[in-house]
């Protein structure tokens, strides 16, 4: 597993690197899914964190309690920044679910069931999300840019890669791989997101000055309507 401590470690860098590049964006624009988004980074990190730790001391359920916690909140965080971004509306079953999924692994943990069983709900549902989420960024009316398509189809991988995470995440030779293809994804997901949203930005510019250069356009007429004396309004 030697090869697998440097693959956290870059995947740790690249997490932090994305937090302060969204936490920049944020202080910028002040967009709450920015914020939302930064703050997935964060808790993601934060992941990495506990896994890397576990990796040099040995693992033990209260840092593995923390990884799983971590993955999974994460994703939910992910998932409703996207959201906000798409401007759609939090089903009501996201809470129960978030919820649910945090109770049962807490639960299997403590147990110790086996890692199967502990993190097959987790990231079947977490893979799913992200995959519903690609679909969502690639049918959006709301944006034209290559950052939807870079996005969504990122998005849509990382979530097929989730759903594997259950059984190739104990393959020693697979492990640091995985983790380093998961970092590919989310950094692409990361860029497609942030080319999105100054697509986005530059069109709501641009609709901003059409307004107010219709505006003025009709200003003119406007004073036309004046009587003769230019005393009142027709």
């Amino acid at each position: 597993m030697d090869a697998l401590n440097p693959a956290i470690l870059a995947s740790l860098s690249s997490s932090l690197f994305l937090a302060l590049i969204y936490a920049y964006f944020y202080s910028e624009d002040r967009e709450l899914y920015m914020r939302t988004w930064m703050v997935s980074w964060v808790i993601y990190s934060l992941r990495l964190f506990f896994q890397l730790v576990a990796e040099l001391t040995g693992s033990s359920i209260l840092l593995t309690l923390a990884d799983q916690l971590a993955a999974w909140i994460s994703g939910v965080v992910l998932f409703l920044g996207t959201l906000e971004f798409l401007r759609k509306r939090v089903s009501r079953w996201v809470w129960p679910a978030a919820i649910g999924i945090s109770a049962w692994i807490v639960l299997s943990i403590s147990l110790e069931l086996p890692f199967e069983v502990q993190t097959v709900p987790s990231f079947f549902i977490s893979g799913g999300i992200y995959i519903w989420l690609g679909i969502l960024l690639l049918r959006s009316p709301a944006i034209s840019s290559p950052g939807k398509s870079l996005a969504g189809w990122a998005f849509i991988l990382w979530g097929v890669h989730k759903l594997n995470y259950p059984w190739l995440r104990q393959v020693d030779w697979f492990a640091p791989w995985g983790f380093l293809l998961a970092t590919l994804l989310a950094f692409t997901v990361a860029v497609g997101v942030i080319l999105a949203y100054n697509q986005r930005i530059r069109a709501e510019l641009r609709e901003s000055e059409e307004r107010i250069r219709t505006l003025f356009e009709k200003a003119p007429l406007s004073y036309q309507s004046l009587d003769g004396n230019g005393a009142s309004w027709r």
